[in-house]
This record gives structure tokens, sequence and C-alpha cells, in this order.
């Protein structure tokens, strides 16, 4: 799985959650994404990343909020993944954010039983 950061901006653009889509941002250029759209906002990679605001921050700021994207990939069987960590460091410290999102990614050896996604 590949992360990465996504800044939304905040004047002339529709605010868009991205909740799933085929291929990979911004552009979502692969054929098999069905033509998709890219994306507004900035594209950053997660690693070495440095988020200095605040939610009371956001007024001031030019982008309407940072958006976390994870890209999954899978061969033809599909994937599962039952959760990720987030290791980050606030204030000199460091922090572990356990996600327990499913991300399933269906195909034959995903298991329909247990995923009821697929």
């Amino acid at each position: 799985m590949t992360p990465t950061l996504r800044d939304e901006a905040r004047e002339g653009t529709i605010v868009t959650p991205l909740l799933g889509s085929r291929g990979t941002p911004p552009d979502f250029a692969e054929a098999y994404s069905r033509g998709g759209t890219a994306l507004a906002g900035r594209i950053d990679p997660l690693e070495g990343a440095v988020i200095s605001r605040g939610c009371e921050d956001a007024d001031d700021e030019p982008y309407l909020f940072t958006e976390l994207l994870v890209t999954a990939y899978a061969q033809e069987g599909g994937a599962l993944v039952t959760g990720f960590d987030i290791v980050y460091t606030a204030e000199g410290d460091e922090h572990v954010l356990e996600v327990p999102w499913e991300v399933a990614l269906c195909g034959p050896s995903v298991e329909a039983d247990t995923t009821p996604s697929c």
C-alpha cells in the first residue's frame, strides 16, 4: 500500500473526499480506471510530511483539509488488508495510530464469506 496526502484546494474547487476509485491518484490515468477524474488539490508523499496546522487554524489556510489517500495494489486473485499503522512524531514523541480499516480488492483469492464487501 502506498500512502499519500492530499490538500484540497479552497478556491474554485468542490470538496470531494475520495472514498474509493480504480487507478492511482492524482490522475487515475490507467486503462483500467475507466476514465476516472483527476483529483483537485496538491498530492504529496506521506513519508517525511510535516503537518504543522491544527484544525483551529483551518480558516487561515489555503486548503480546506488534508486527506490521507491509500493506494492498494493486487494481482488478479485480489487482496485483503485488515488494518495498518501510521507512525508519527508530535512534539518530539513518537506515536502509533492503529487504523482498523478493511480494504478489500475482490478476486478469487479473497473469501467472499468473510469479506462482505466482495
